[in-house]
Order: C-alpha cells, then structure tokens, then sequence
C-alpha cells in the first residue's frame, strides 16, 4: 500500500487515530494513492502493530519520493526581498507538500 500524507479541512470526516492537526484549520489524514484518485485510509485498514506516527513517518517518505522522481511538479520563484516562492500544483499531491 503507497501511503500519502493528505491535507483536509476539518469538516473532512476525520480519522481520530490517524489525523494529526497542521494548524490554521488544515488537518492531515493518510490516503491510500490509487493512481488519479485516493482512497482514505481508516483504522480498521491498518494492522494493529503499526503506530500512527509510523503511518504518518512512511506517507511523508512516499511524498518526498514523488517529488523526487518529479510526479509533483515544484517551481520556486526569487520574489521581492529575496524571499523564494514555491508552486506546486497540477496532481492531487501538490497541496500535500506543504506539509
């Protein structure tokens, strides 16, 4: 199972196990990538020897792999002030590098 990190708003049914809050209403949940779609991921999928931090720990290694081999398409940009932006967009990864 290829496991990725997933920002949600809170009104995205959470996973209390599972979901770890980001900050400024954003949480992450686990999803199972499926190519062009995601299948969330709940507890019951997930053998009972295994932690949600370890869960969380294997979604963001899969994540940098993806941007890695470049499915998530990166661009930063030198703005005013010397502070680099970066986009990412074009994949249902792309908001998931924020994290």
């Amino acid at each position: 199972m290829k496991v990725y990190p997933y920002l949600t708003p809170p009104e995205y049914p959470p996973v209390a196990s599972l979901t770890e809050a980001l900050g400024h209403d954003i949480q992450v949940n686990c999803v199972e990538g499926l190519g062009n779609i995601v299948k969330g991921i709940l507890a019951k999928d997930v053998a009972g020897s295994i932690t949600a931090s370890s869960i969380h720990a294997a979604a963001r290694r899969n994540l940098d792999r993806a941007v890695t081999a470049g499915d998530v398409e990166l661009r930063v940009y030198d703005e005013p002030e010397e502070r680099p932006v970066m986009i990412s967009a074009g994949f249902w990864l792309s908001a998931s590098t924020l994290v």
